[in-house]
């Protein structure tokens, strides 16, 4: 297993990534800064934009970091709205040691980061995310809605763009990962397990097969993960656990945050049919989008296949 997080050959390593995909390099483009959150030192990305209409925060994927996504990131912002991504703990540059976090944590950081900025910045706030990252946004919605009613105010978030959501807690999560009926089988005792041995390292290959998963003039996800100096390919038995059975904050169906969920028609890893299930228990404002033929990787090989329906959609909210 892969244990290296360098950040300092970051700068590097993404000017090939653009030279191989045959784009402008876009590091420069960003401006970083580094804020305390629960513990931690979050690592965040940031376009500015000249009298934005509103602040979209993004999470990446499972031990991804935000610049990966920087492509869809630059359309955001090109689309007049202030964007920050953030690199969550034990990813990318932020603190943390390599795959040792939960989803209640990332959720938790993730919430902190949402009423940071709130309290900062006077604009209509968004989240986004792609995979565990669509995840965890659409967790924190849950929550913020939760905490909301119970202090009697208004929700925070304005609205939902997801690449990939899920109900972890619900039987049909195990569908997530690469053997389902295995993972039915042995879910009870990951969980007891992790209890024990919170810290014991996984290879990310013995629950999803990322090398199947296509990305455009690099190859395929896996060998983006040995390549990556920031990338590891591995996570701790907690985490396995926490993707076991954490519920929401609000259930499924009671969720009111508008959403725009878009969706890969070839994604091994979400697939449509259990996208639509989900989707479809949603009562709240909601829009699915699926594009045929793109795989996992869509989020950072097609954006212009999608970009206009997510400027479409915010367009909505923000009316």
């Amino acid at each position: 297993m892969k244990w290296s997080r360098n950040a300092s050959r970051i700068k590097i390593t993404l000017e090939d990534v653009c030279r191989r995909r045959g784009i402008e390099n876009y590091y420069d483009r960003f401006s970083f800064s580094r804020i305390p959150v629960n513990g931690q030192e979050i690592h965040l990305s940031i376009l500015d934009t000249p009298n934005p209409k509103g602040l979209i925060l993004f999470s990446p994927g499972t031990n991804a970091y935000a610049l990966l996504y920087g492509e869809y990131l630059l359309a955001l912002a090109n689309l007049g709205y202030k964007v920050i991504g953030y690199d969550p703990r034990c990813h990318g540059q932020s603190t943390g040691a390599n795959g040792a976090y939960a989803i209640p944590e990332l959720v938790d950081d993730l919430y902190a980061l949402v009423h940071f900025f709130h309290q900062r910045e006077a604009l209509p706030l968004f989240l986004s995310g792609s995979s565990q990252g669509g995840i965890v946004s659409f967790y924190c919605a849950a929550k913020e809605e939760k905490l909301a009613r119970e202090a009697n105010r208004s929700p925070v978030i304005k609205g939902l763009v997801c690449h990939n959501i899920a109900d972890l807690a619900a039987d049909d999560a195990v569908e997530l990962t690469r053997w389902p009926k295995f993972s039915k089988f042995i879910k009870k005792g990951v969980i007891a397990l992790a209890k024990w041995l919170p810290a014991f390292p996984v290879s990310m290959s013995l629950y999803l097969n990322l090398k199947i998963e296509p990305v455009r003039h690099i190859g395929n996800a896996w060998s983006i993960i040995q390549d990556d100096p920031l990338l590891v390919d591995m996570v701790r038995l907690k985490t396995l656990a926490s993707l076991c059975n954490t519920p929401l904050d609000t259930p499924v169906e009671a969720l009111q945050t508008p959403l725009l969920l878009i969706q890969a028609e070839k994604d091994t890893i979400f697939k449509p049919a259990y996208s639509k299930r989900l989707f479809d228990r949603l009562t709240g404002s909601k829009k699915m989008a699926v594009y045929p033929g793109l795989p996992h990787y869509m989020i950072v090989d097609d954006v212009h296949a999608f970009i206009g329906d997510v400027s479409d959609w915010l367009k909505n909210q923000l009316s």
